[in-house]
């Protein structure tokens, strides 16, 4: 911004102000590029001239051609919305001025918007200003246009009586030495050191009247001098004992002699700095934030003593015009607090709470539970020394595991990739865990790098759970279960492992001389003087936090378990329908992964070699549990698992339903159950009104827990679908339909079983094989809104209930109830034979031809032809691919009753609660 064409000074301004931003770039080659204007191409060309065409190449871009310029352009009209914004900000806090582009300050705030923007604006994690400096901007600044007192750097050419702060307006910080940019009624001015005033002096008209000055021309405006800013003399009564009482037990004394020698003993005592002032002499003070020198608005004045007048304090000039007064006693005693942080001032104050409560004797009983809850909120509270020790031991391990090499900053190129590193801190019981992560972000890489990137690293699915237990009930084996601990250390960093390694910035934390110390001559020659801002670290292990940290580790632990384990007699083989699945034939092990946790079954002895050091112990550091046999519980991915002879009930995480019981306010004594897990909508009167922002997060994360539960809780499954469709825009309904879930919940807690009957054995022993069998029903345009159909599948093998699924049925809804019963059947028909495939060949478990049953006679007549018919032609092809089925005989379709089919329950509300227990057995809960 130039005030007119020309080789002026506003050319000048600019060639400096662009030569300054290209220095401070620290690039040894810059192309800088510029549209077809000539203002613009003679101040690139007066750049280069003044930098050297070694280091600036100058190139333009096509006439007629933004776009050639990219965010240049794109980013216009952002800035000037910035501007706008910072604009009417100063208006709002100067009324009585009127700020627009004809004031001074407006090029100074375009300057600044600039600046800030280039400090502060966070993308992908990191600030313009890391990215080029590699550290943050740590500067103090103040509000653009605020009125400030700063500190006249010039203190040789001022007498000793001078004012040496003057009242100015703050502008921002120059680009070459981090000074403030001042503006007075003198022009413009730089000083290092400025103090803020007290809220309601920040804004004075005044003073930005006055102010004068541009960024071109800094000395522009009308010269008078600058007004010494002093402090408003206050006068305080001092306040003088009476004497005392001779009766009372002391003579009477002098008040002059008194007061003197209080005052010699307190400064002589106390060290104070002020002893021996002279009257008028100036005593320099920390600034406050303008706040700690104030005396209170409208506080009364101490009496004076009756037949003494009030002497007057020494005039003192206080920088910040705040008035004066007698300085405190300063004990050499005294000493700062150290600083510590905010969370640990936190759990300070919250265990002397809990420490005054438990003091006291309380009877209330839900002051009780308030007590336990906070206790118990306490025990994830971090503490920071804890959290420190934590840490360096996350370090040590890593260390121990060879996972970095640290390397100097100069041996990069700027090819190299370096991330940012994380903390992820956790307490659990009073125990902290501290892990190194690295910030990894998709943003880093291309799409085509994307694209090429192994992220897969799949988890069990729940049937690969149950047909899990239903191997080990039908041979009576137990299960056991381990843990790997530091599961992804045990690979390589993909990037290093294929000659492209990915750098890291170290943690803080890491100390460079302790690892100095432990290595050769060499090494420690080469990085004497070192700091951390001068090393990163190369990554050679598999470090959390990195996108193919879960690919890596998968790949590393599928060749321990396919090929190392050979030598141990071991021939493990990976399931084709479930990848995470491994069996071995030799040892009859059938193992689930599920990340870093294993569940297996098998022989008791075989499983005990397996987990030990002969085995998996051998190649990977595990936590194992024990044998889980008959009448044992143990915990499985935080749910519950109770097994007997023919059963293994899995009891739900109760957190999940703890929290849906905290957001809807219903853990109090005064709750009461309801019998029915949902409700229709009703939007009549005010269920139709929308959530407020507040009540909508609450039913969001109440939803989520309940999205969870019901993976276990199967009666919950319609209820939680119905409630998942309105997260977007919930209402006052959806809002009550959740809490008659909530209340539901509070009937008691439920089991999910898996079941093994003698009947089972029986048929598996003789190698008929399990039966299968799938229940399908369809509720028709259903939803009264949109009249999309839902419909539900139950699948059992032998006497468990192995999978059950609603849905609300995608597509374009349903135009008739035969549509509708022909989905649902074509896609239980497909979960159907998947499961038949996955108990055979992963788990080889024989099964029977699968059967089919649904309620409706269109729907199987339907499936028993080829073809659309004149009726279904609008159907897709994928909807008719149980009629393939039943042409190839995989799977057989009957007829059963409604009453009699368990799929019915999920489709619809349930009518009382008594419907609601009949469906629980089908359903395979018990209470």
């Amino acid at each position: 911004m130039v005030p007119h064409k020309g080789t002026g000074g506003g050319k000048d301004y600019a060639v400096r102000a662009l030569e300054l931003f290209l220095t401070g770039l620290g690039e040894p080659l810059i192309m800088l590029q510029y549209d077809g204007e000539n203002p613009i191409r003679v101040l690139a060309q007066a750049v280069q001239k003044r930098l050297g065409s070694d280091k600036i190449q100058l190139r333009q871009s096509p006439r007629y051609s933004h776009q050639s310029l990219g965010a240049c352009e794109g980013n216009g009209g952002w800035l000037v919305g910035h501007i706008r914004a910072w604009l009417a900000d100063v208006q709002a806090r100067y009324p009585t001025e009127s700020i627009d582009v004809n004031r001074n300050v407006f090029p100074w705030l375009v300057r600044h918007v600039g600046w800030l923007i280039a400090r502060f604006h966070v993308k992908h994690g990191l600030t313009p200003y890391r990215c080029v400096k590699d550290r943050d901007y740590q500067s103090p600044i103040c509000i653009f246009a605020e009125t400030v007192l700063a500190k006249i750097p010039d203190m040789n050419s001022l007498a000793k009586s001078k004012a040496r702060w003057i009242k100015c307006i703050w502008l921002g910080r120059a680009e070459a030495d981090n000074s403030h940019i001042l503006s007075t009624s003198d022009g413009i001015v730089s000083a290092r050191t400025v103090r803020r005033l007290p809220v309601a002096r920040q804004c004075d008209a005044a003073t930005l009247h006055e102010a004068c000055g541009l960024p071109w021309a800094p000395k522009d405006g009308v010269r008078k001098p600058v007004a010494a800013e002093r402090s408003d003399q206050v006068v305080f009564q001092v306040p003088v004992p009476p004497p005392l009482d001779p009766a009372a037990g002391g003579p009477a004394q002098d008040n002059n002699t008194s007061d003197s020698g209080s005052d010699s003993s307190s400064s002589s005592e106390s060290g104070d700095p002020a002893e021996g002032r002279v009257p008028g002499q100036a005593t320099p003070q920390n600034y406050d934030d303008g706040m700690g020198l104030a005396p209170a608005s409208g506080s009364p004045e101490p009496a004076a003593v009756a037949g003494r007048p009030a002497p007057l304090p020494p005039a003192v000039v206080f920088p910040t015009g705040l008035g004066g007064g007698r300085l405190p006693p300063v004990h050499d005693a005294m000493q700062d607090d150290p600083k510590r942080s905010r969370l640990a001032m936190i759990a300070d104050g919250l265990w002397t709470a809990v420490g005054n409560l438990a003091s006291a004797e309380v009877d209330d009983l839900e002051l009780r539970k308030v007590l336990g809850s906070i206790t118990e909120l306490m025990d994830t509270v971090l503490n920071p020394a804890l959290t420190l020790e934590a840490r360096q031991t996350q370090l040590a391990t890593l260390a121990a595991r060879s996972l970095y090499t640290p390397v100097l900053r100069t041996a990069i190129t700027r090819s190299d990739t370096v991330f940012a590193h994380k903390w992820v801190d956790k307490c659990s019981k009073g125990l902290h865990k501290s892990r190194l992560t690295c910030a990894d972000i998709k943003a880093k890489y291309t799409s085509e790098e994307n694209d090429e990137l192994d992220v897969h690293c799949p988890t069990p699915l729940p049937e690969s759970h149950g047909l899990l237990e239903v191997k080990a009930l039908l041979h009576y084996w137990p299960t056991m279960t381990a843990d790997v601990i530091a599961a992804f250390l045990i690979g390589l960093d993909c990037g290093d492992a294929y000659g492209s390694p990915v750098f890291m910035r170290p943690p803080t934390e890491w100390n460079i001389q302790n690892w100095l110390a432990t290595q050769g001559a060499g090494v420690q020659a080469a990085f004497r003087g070192a700091t951390h801002k001068d090393i990163v670290w190369r990554l050679d292990g598999n470090l959390y936090g990195r996108r193919t940290a879960g690919a890596v580790y998968r790949h590393e632990l599928e060749e321990i378990l396919t090929n190392r384990l050979k030598d141990q007699g071991y021939a493990f083989v990976r399931g084709q329908k479930d990848p995470t699945t491994y069996s071995c034939q030799i040892a009859q092990i059938w193992l689930l992964r599920h990340i870093d946790d294993f569940r297996a079954t098998g022989p008791p002895e075989a499983l005990l070699k397996l987990f030990r050091d002969e085995g998996l112990a051998k190649h990977l550091d595990l936590k194992r549990g024990d044998l889980e046999s008959l009448e044992t519980m143990v915990e499985v991915l935080g749910r519950r698992k109770l097994r007997s002879e023919g059963m293994i009930a899995t009891i739900p995480d109760n957190k999940h339903c703890e929290n849906i019981l905290r957001v809807l306010s219903l853990e109090g004594k005064d709750a009461k159950a309801h019998g029915l897990p949902s409700r229709p909508r009703d939007k009549t009167g005010t269920g139709a009104d929308e959530l407020s922002p507040e009540q909508a997060s609450k039913y969001r994360e109440a939803t989520g827990s309940a999205i969870y539960l019901s993976l276990d809780r199967r009666d919950l499954q319609f209820a939680v679908k119905e409630l998942a469709r309105h997260m977007a825009v919930p209402l006052q309904c959806d809002w009550q339909a959740l809490k008659q879930l909530g209340r539901y919940l509070l009937s008691g807690e439920m089991a999910r079983v898996t079941l093994v009957s003698d009947e089972d054995r029986a048929d598996y022993n003789s190698g008929r094989g399990l039966s299968l069998v799938a229940y399908s029903d369809s509720d028709w345009a259903g939803c009264p809104e949109t009249r999309r159909s839902t419909d539900c599948v139950c699948i059992n093998i032998g006497s468990s209930v192995l999978q059950v699924g609603c849905q609300t049925q995608p597509g374009l809804p349903a135009t008739s109830s035969s549509d509708a019963e022909l989905r649902g059947m074509s896609r239980a028909a497909r979960e159907l034979y998947f499961v038949a495939q996955l108990a055979t060949i992963d788990f080889a478990i024989p099964v029977q031809t699968p059967s089919l049953f649904a309620d409706s006679s269109v729907g199987l007549a339907i499936s028993r032809k080829l073809g659309p018919g004149n009726k279904l032609r609008h159907l897709e092809v994928c909807y008719f691919l149980v009629q393939e089925m039943v042409r190839r005989k995989l799977i057989k379709t009957y007829k059963c009753k409604g009453t009699a089919n368990p799929a019915n329950f999920l489709t619809k509300h349930a009518a009382s609660p008594a419907a609601v227990q009949e469906a629980l057995p089908a359903l395979g809960m018990i209470p």
